[in-house]
């Protein structure tokens, strides 16, 4: 969850001792950085109304990869790899521009890591309209929008050349598209087909495919402790995966209504469907799970440890489904004896949050650099 204030004159910073952001505490002008050349990629985010609160809240998003000085009131200097991007939001015009460092994949890596957080952001803002635009390189001050062009290409194809609004020169979809991005990363059009009175009505919708989205639901399974702060820190894993994107479920959203249906009914339907199973490990949880628990105790995270151990044997030794959380270092013992081979998420550690989030959403903070050509060795 990314805390504020309600009136966002502080917000917090995630993993560390109440350290807070106060944006009135930010330098008011911008550092010489040397991004912006004519070598550079650039992105605009246009808005109806640009939130004051959105770049802190960027700021605070990103604050592992600031450098001392690379911030500001209105902008940001990220490194990403070893790419610097800059982000700089202009009130009087609703924009926000993005820049990188060179045009090599490494640099459009970069960008799109910057692109997919600031997606993130405009998610935790309500009714916030925004359309993203590319910049032109041999136009400047030109942009074309961005879902126009993924549009193009369906309906045009990547080659199709154009003069866009304003521009003064002719460029193709694949020159405009995949300079900012990999054309992998782009997805094929979502098209819904409505049976209506008078015929059929066709809509596509061209969207992008981000790298920090989850797909699917995360169900979230624990036991309750005596302590009751557990059962708050699973509640605050689930609500702060929710604002991020992550579709997560626990029991407790059902509040005194229940299901529905009665409880060992939904618990399989949840297991089964879901994408991710989250197994928060505690005492009472490895004691459920292994079966172990006093009878008539604990009754729920029982009957889930019995699907989640048949749904294991099921798949063999494959194992991407059910991952091991840990709220409390006292816990570390707590791991059923099925799962304790397979990766693991500290949550009371420093990033431990931000590495289950990356995992959730394949974002890894180590990626691979494209594989070059070989190399002729002259005998020795």
């Amino acid at each position: 969850m990314m805390e504020g204030d309600p009136f966002e004159l502080s917000f917090k910073i995630p993993d560390t001792d109440e350290h807070r952001l106060i944006p009135e505490l930010l330098p008011s002008n911008e550092p010489a950085h040397g991004i912006e050349t004519a070598e550079s990629l650039c992105v605009q985010f246009h808005y109806k109304f640009l939130p004051a609160g959105l770049i802190p809240r960027f700021i605070v998003r990103m604050h592992n990869v600031l450098g001392a000085g690379d911030a500001w009131k209105n902008g940001v200097v990220v490194k990403v790899d070893d790419r610097r991007v800059l982000v700089r939001g202009v009130r009087e015009e609703r924009r926000v521009f993005v820049s990188v460092q060179g045009r090599e994949p490494a640099s459009r890596r970069a960008l799109a890591i910057v692109r997919q957080n600031l997606d993130m952001v405009h998610r935790t803002m309500k009714h916030l309209e925004v359309t993203e635009h590319v910049a032109l390189s041999r136009d400047p001050g030109v942009t074309v929008s961005y879902r126009d062009l993924l549009q193009y290409e369906a309906e045009e194809g990547s080659a199709h050349r154009f003069r866009p609004q304003g521009a003064a020169d002719k460029y193709s979809i694949r020159e405009l598209l995949d300079g900012i991005e990999d054309p992998e990363w782009r997805s094929p059009p979502t098209i819904t087909v409505t049976m209506k009175a008078d015929g059929v009505d066709v809509r596509r919708d061209h969207g992008r495919r981000i790298m920090g989205t989850f797909d699917g639901q995360v169900f979230v399974s624990y036991a309750n402790e005596p302590d009751p702060s557990h059962a708050r820190l699973v509640r605050e894993l689930a609500d702060k995966l929710r604002e991020q994107g992550v579709d997560a479920l626990i029991d407790q959203y059902l509040g005194e209504m229940g299901p529905g249906i009665c409880w060992p009914l939904w618990m399989k339907q949840q297991v089964e469907k879901s994408r991710v199973v989250l197994m928060v490990c505690s005492p009472a949880y490895l004691r459920r799970v292994e079966g172990n628990e006093a009878p008539g105790r604990g009754l729920g995270a029982t009957f889930e440890g019995k699907l989640v151990r048949q749904e294991m044997y099921n798949n063999g030794v494959v194992n991407v489904k059910y991952r091991p959380v840990l709220m409390s270092a006292d816990h570390t013992t707590c791991i059923p004896l099925d799962l304790q081979g397979a990766t693991h998420f500290r949550l009371y550690e420093p990033g431990g949050y931000d590495r289950l989030y990356r995992a959730l959403t394949g974002q890894p903070s180590i990626v691979a650099p494209p594989l070059g050509k070989p190399i002729i060795m002259p005998p020795t």
